[in-house]
């Protein structure tokens, strides 16, 4: 049951009606899909501007994904972790942490696009245009492997 709420949670926020996507996630929350819900309650708040609240929730929802060993999903929470640190906050050693952990979470997952992301994560931060390029194109062949379309 929790999957339909978690569902329609998506396809609300497809729409962007917040507020149905709000409450389809709090349904789930309590039914055996916490870390799914926190990560959806936490889109939810990001997209209304509740920086600090979308934090404290994809937070809650990484480690949701750790204590399931749900690797994948807690790379990508680690991942967005790392962008919001880096980006509001500004605080660059707390973000590269969040990026490192989401690294560590894919050491011996068989290759995902979970990978691809995390290696276009490092583009901006390269000095060098041809590291870049470089970069981009292995991401690239990832997306295209896995057919992840938003990669």
């Amino acid at each position: 049951m929790g999957g339909e709420f978690l569902r329609e949670g998506r396809e609300a926020i497809a729409a962007a009606d917040w507020a149905r996507a709000r409450a389809c996630f709090e349904e789930a929350r309590g039914l055996e899909s916490a870390p799914e819900a926190l990560d959806g309650l936490s889109e939810v708040a990001n997209f209304e501007g509740e920086y600090e609240r979308a934090i404290g929730l994809k937070e809650e929802a990484f480690t949701a994904y750790r204590e399931r060993d749900k690797h994948v999903e807690a790379s990508h929470a680690a991942r967005w972790l790392g962008f919001m640190h880096a980006t509001y906050h500004g605080n660059y050693t707390v973000a590269s942490g969040w990026i490192a952990r989401a690294e560590s979470l894919l050491e011996g997952v068989e290759e995902c696009a979970a990978h691809g992301w995390l290696i276009l994560d490092h583009a901006p931060f390269s000095r060098s245009p041809e590291e870049r390029q470089k970069v981009a194109a292995s991401a690239l062949a990832i997306a295209r492997r896995f057919g992840d379309a938003d990669l």
